[in-house]
């Protein structure tokens, strides 16, 4: 009877991995104790989003106290050849948090949350912070899940205009419309030449504004379809990252 070997689970740390021995904060110990149930002797890969991955051992595990011995050193995965930018309006909480896990699995290399003039959410200066904190808590575990070692850049939530300020002028743009004026996008992944950058624009559950469209436009955005059928905003950021990485990334 052949035993099945045991995955070893991937835990982010934010902290350099150097020396012999790691030690774990509060968090990660009952991450390990009580949500993982490891004990002393089993193999934890420790990553932290700066280039390196380690396989440890754990050699104590307290209640309040944590112990890993380094054991080798990991070849992180790398990152697709193409860098996606998704401009996404800001929708309700539960769907941008779904986007930002969906997006750090498929590779995306950042996000720009933007209020527009149809966005739902309102976040306050004062919790701003608390937000993008979340945020990234949820690309760190997506990253642990995925096997990705880098995880999606998320900017802070900023109007649709400071944003358009801030993007490179020679990147790739599209933004996803469902008009008769916009190409399909089986047309779009025709180009000739391969993208290095794109920059894809999604609107939240109430689309984009004639407001919004006139910004997004000017900025030099090409419009286009994801077929005849309309698409939740997940479903439409999953959809159209997806697509890309397939036909130059990674997929």
């Amino acid at each position: 009877m052949k035993i099945k070997k045991k995955n070893i689970p991937r835990l982010y740390i934010p902290s350099e991995l150097e020396g012999e021995f790691v030690n774990l904060d509060a968090e990660s110990i009952h991450y390990i104790r009580n949500v993982l149930r490891l004990n002393a002797g089993r193999k934890v890969n420790l990553f932290n989003g700066k280039g390196q991955e380690k396989e440890c051992i754990i050699e104590k595990l307290a209640h309040k106290e944590a112990t890993l011995r380094i054991n080798k050193n990991l070849i992180p995965l790398k990152e697709p050849g193409i860098k996606i930018t998704l401009i996404q309006g800001l929708p309700r909480s539960g769907v941008i948090d779904n986007i930002i896990q969906k997006s750090t699995e498929l590779g995306i290399y950042d996000i720009y949350p933007v209020f527009t003039q149809y966005s739902i959410i309102k976040i306050q200066a004062d919790s701003a912070k608390k937000r993008l904190q979340h945020w990234e808590k949820i690309s760190y575990g997506a990253c642990e899940q995925s096997g990705r070692h880098v995880p999606v850049k998320i900017n802070n939530p900023q109007k649709l205009e400071s944003c358009l300020e801030k993007i490179n002028p020679k990147s790739t743009k599209i933004v996803l419309h469902p008009s008769k004026q916009s190409i399909n996008f089986s047309d779009f992944l025709n180009l000739k030449v391969a993208p290095k950058n794109i920059l894809v624009i999604i609107g939240p559950e109430g689309g984009l504004s004639d407001i919004d469209l006139q910004l997004i436009s000017k900025a030099g955005f090409q419009k286009i379809s994801l077929g005849p059928r309309l698409l939740r905003v997940e479903t439409a950021a999953i959809s159209a990252c997806s697509l890309i990485q397939n036909k130059w990334g990674d997929l």
